[in-house]
């Protein structure tokens, strides 16, 4: 993983959890409780539970914002929270809501840019303490340098989970492309079986038994009359034989397409989100393993893609046939590209080039992306 890079999504950005909740509830409760009950301080008190209230709702909320800028802002918005409950507390608990905000930010930048954003959060803290509760630089200090231990052990804890979320979803990816590749290299192999057999069947079978017809003719032809009903039935077992044989080969060479629907279910199996939906059309017949392959490899490049980037509830995935040309069509209703392009699509690209196969990447409506790829097969 690159450290300076923001991190995939790897399953969404936890909320904010009942034992997050709790903690931000006692922090405001006592800080309430800490706050003196004369007049001069309503402004305060109502500092600290607008803020307070504020940040708890932010944090709920962050886990249903798509975007990522979005996320991004509302973090900002839990610092501020932070900051004025800090500004108002009286009971030094309030530092204990930037723990919370740092423990979230590693989910959605990379963790030197979280480590940056870490600094800019414990800054904060130190000025407030500075300006708004007239303590010394020295004293300030350790309190910022106290919180920001236990800040950096949550930042780390988030950054380790995020790498084991994405180590496991390429486990899985990989896991899925082996089966997906598997299904249709057993599909593929037997239809070679099956084609040698009926080559087996045709030539060695198919040739015995039609000598064998041969010669029970000429026999039956220079027999004595009393046996030639006897070989006359033998003839038409031969004849019956042959036919069968013939049928038989003639079922065996018949088209079986490759498996397609097996194939992609295999490949978005592992992931729990968002809902997949699979449509092969039951016109698509593909024979070409390796059109067959560069079907799934852009459809799994595109399902890890929508699992990782767009954060969406749906994703359908289609394949038609249309004028001697295999359509495949993979739409999700997520946050949609953000305009760069990673080593995943140019692979995508270049091996639909080497192809001769035609790829596109556009806006889906109302929201999310739309992959379309096409293969001809006439």
């Amino acid at each position: 993983m690159d450290f300076g890079r923001a991190p995939r999504n790897s399953g969404g950005l936890p909320s904010l959890t009942w034992a997050g909740c709790l903690t931000v509830g006692l922090v405001w409760f006592v800080a309430a409780r800490a706050l003196p009950d004369s007049l001069p301080w309503i402004d305060d008190r109502i500092v600290l539970h607008v803020a307070a209230a504020s940040f708890l709702g932010l944090a709920l909320l962050l886990s249903r914002q798509r975007s990522r800028p979005g996320k991004i802002l509302n973090l900002m918005l839990q610092a501020v929270c932070a900051a004025a409950v800090i500004a108002v507390d009286l009971s030094s608990s309030a530092p204990i809501l930037n723990i919370i905000v740092v423990a979230q930010i590693p989910y959605m930048l990379g963790i030197r840019l979280a480590i940056v954003a870490a600094l800019i959060v414990n800054t904060a803290h130190f000025a407030v303490l500075l300006i708004f509760h007239d303590a010394n630089a020295l004293s300030a200090l350790l309190n910022m340098a106290l919180y920001a231990c236990f800040q950096l052990f949550s930042l780390l804890i988030g950054h380790f989970a995020v790498q084991v979320n994405e180590a496991r979803n390429q486990l899985a990816a990989t896991n899925a492309e082996l089966l997906a590749t598997r299904s249709l290299l057993e599909s593929s192999a037997r239809d070679r079986e099956r084609l040698r057999v009926s080559r087996e069947l045709h030539d060695t079978a198919g040739h015995t038994l039609t000598a064998l017809k041969l010669s029970l003719r000429q026999l039956r032809d220079r027999s004595a009359p009393q046996d030639r009903d006897a070989l006359s039935e033998c003839l038409n077992l031969s004849s019956d034989l042959l036919e069968d044989i013939r049928d038989l080969v003639g079922n065996m060479r018949e088209v079986n397409p490759l498996d397609l629907d097996k194939a992609l279910t295999e490949l978005t199996r592992p992931f729990a989100k968002p809902e997949f939906s699979i449509d092969v059309a039951p016109d698509v017949v593909i024979e070409d393993l390796t059109v067959a392959e560069s079907l799934l490899a852009v459809a799994r490049e595109s399902i890890t893609n929508v699992v990782r980037h767009a954060e969406a509830s749906r994703c359908i995935i289609s394949v038609h046939q249309d004028q001697g040309r295999v359509c495949l069509t993979v739409e999700d209703d997520g946050v949609g590209a953000n305009g760069a392009e990673g080593f995943g699509i140019r692979g995508m690209r270049e091996r639909m080039t080497d192809a001769h196969a035609e790829l596109d990447i556009s806006p889906n409506t109302p929201t999310g992306t739309r992959v379309t790829a096409a293969w001809a097969i006439a």
